[in-house]
Formats: C-alpha cells, sequence, structure tokens
C-alpha cells in the first residue's frame, strides 16, 4: 500500500488534550502513515509546545515540526507544511477531531482503485466532548457529478476528511490567503481545472462541535470570504449569478440570526442533505 503523509496546523488558542487525541487517532490506524507534519501557525503557549516536543521526540523519524514565529493563517501553514511532506499521497487532520482507525487504510485504497481521482473526502459525526455523544451526521455529495453541481454555492468537502494527490493541490497553486474557506475556494480550483474528486458514503471521522461553532458562522470576515469565493466562482464561469445571490442572500441573513436559530436551520439543512 501507498506510503502516505499526515498535514496539520496548530495555533496558540487551540486545546491541547484536543491536539493530544487527534494525534492518536492518526497513530492508532490501522494502516499507519510514516510521516505527521505539525505547522505551528504562531508562537504556541507553553502547554501546547510541551505537547508538540512530546511527540517529537517520542516519534522522531515520524514528526516533523514547521515552526513559524508568526501567526499567517491557517491557508499559509497548510502550504508550508504541503511542501515539506515526502509523499504524493497527504491526509488532512485537524487538531481538535479524531480520525475512524481505519479512515486513512479506507481512503488510501479508494485513491490505489480510482487512479483518476485525486481527491476523496468522506461524511462525519459531529460530536460534543467525547465521541459518545453524537449530535449530527453531516452527510456531502458522492458522486464527482454532484460534487461539481454543489460545489457551485457550497462546499462539498469535510476539509478534516481529505486525503489528496500533493502534485495535484500543487498544480492549482495549493491553499490561497483567505482567513476562511480556503478549503472550498481550493476545491472550486481543483473542479474547474478538471479534476476529479469525490467523497466515500461513510463517516470516517469525529468532527467536535462546541458552543463556538455557530458563532464562527457570523464571523464577518468568514462570511466576506464565503461570498468573494463565489463571486470569483462565477467569474471563471463556474458559478452562476443565482448561486451568487443564493449565497448572499443567506450569509446576509445568517449574520443576523442567533445562534440557537442558526443551529435548528443548519439541522435541517443537514437533514435534507441526508436523504438526497
Amino acid at each position: 500500500m501507498m506510503q502516505y503523509s499526515v498535514l496539520m496546523s496548530l495555533y496558540k488558542k487551540e486545546n491541547p488534550e484536543w491536539f493530544c487525541e487527534a494525534v492518536e487517532s492518526i497513530l492508532k490506524q490501522t494502516v499507519k502513515p510514516d510521516e505527521i507534519v505539525i505547522v505551528e501557525d504562531g508562537l504556541l503557549t507553553n502547554e501546547l509546545e510541551n505537547k508538540v516536543k512530546y511527540y517529537e521526540n517520542k516519534y522522531e523519524k515520524i514528526f516533523k515540526i514547521v515552526r513559524n514565529s508568526e501567526n499567517h493563517g491557517l491557508g499559509f501553514a497548510l502550504n508550508c507544511g504541503l511542501k515539506e511532506c515526502r509523499n504524493e499521497i497527504v491526509a488532512r487532520m485537524d487538531t481538535d477531531d479524531i480520525s475512524v482507525i481505519n479512515r486513512c487504510d479506507i481512503e488510501l485504497k479508494y485513491l490505489e482503485q480510482n487512479s483518476n481521482t485525486v481527491l476523496v473526502g468522506s461524511n462525519v459525526y459531529e460530536f460534543s466532548d467525547n465521541i459518545n455523544n453524537i449530535l449530527d451526521k453531516r452527510v456531502v455529495p458522492t458522486s464527482y457529478e454532484d460534487i461539481y453541481k454543489f460545489a457551485k454555492k457550497r462546499n462539498p468537502f469535510n476539509h478534516p476528511t481529505v486525503m489528496f494527490r500533493k502534485s495535484a493541490v500543487l498544480e492549482v497553486g495549493g491553499y490561497s490567503a483567505l482567513r476562511y474557506g480556503q478549503d472550498y475556494e481550493l476545491f472550486g480550483r481543483m473542479l474547474i481545472k478538471g479534476y476529479r474528486l469525490e467523497n466515500i458514503d461513510q463517516c470516517l471521522l469525529y468532527f467536535r462541535r462546541d458552543e463556538k461553532t455557530f458563532e464562527k458562522r457570523k464571523n464577518k470576515e468568514s462570511i466576506r470570504c464565503y461570498i468573494e469565493t463565489v463571486k470569483e466562482f462565477k467569474r471563471q464561469g463556474f458559478s452562476s449569478w443565482k448561486d451568487v445571490m443564493f449565497v448572499i442572500t443567506s450569509q446576509t441573513i445568517l449574520s443576523v440570526l442567533p445562534s440557537s436559530v442558526i443551529s435548528l436551520l443548519y439541522k435541517i439543512v443537514r437533514c435534507k442533505d441526508e436523504k438526497k
């Protein structure tokens, strides 16, 4: 089976215990990575840095730490880390989520059996506190055709689940400098370029959801980045004006709604996606 790298970015405000849970879920994979690249996006707290050094010392042949003294954002950090990955196959992982034990095995086999596919993702379980407390399931389209249509106005991938061919991501320029939504913008560029991207109809990751999750969706800069991304898709002939207006209208409404209402709407949309 192909060797693969795991790419993670770590920021000073992240939870040290959650970081350890995320790393342990990768170390326990049924098919283990031969490299884990962690990019420190700016200086970390002492507690976080100590956790990083623990893994760096214990697994010195596996862990590669890229230390950036300043915070430049997720896109910049991931591009730095991607250049350091020695394998063609790279799995993304966030530092507060938990991968299912055979996630990478399933995704590796999918890429091996589908040589034209350059990126594969999956559904996720959303949880709170621990993985026994499942709140919801985030379902994404699976076929290339459905993904292509979905991506015109919404992100068709759960970013922490994706595994991709490094050469394809670098060929389109890697992640953008956007402060938010770098993944959606990248996936759109790859689809526009003609690359084949797909999802597996399984939940291969536990996605952590807390009280801040819906507040982030109201962030003005996040909304601006989302709208600008779809506008750029329109300029490239990918999205339509109808798609742009849908995004502007929906994001404007979300920006003024309380988080409790957004949570309810979120659940309704997810239920509709799951039934499709």
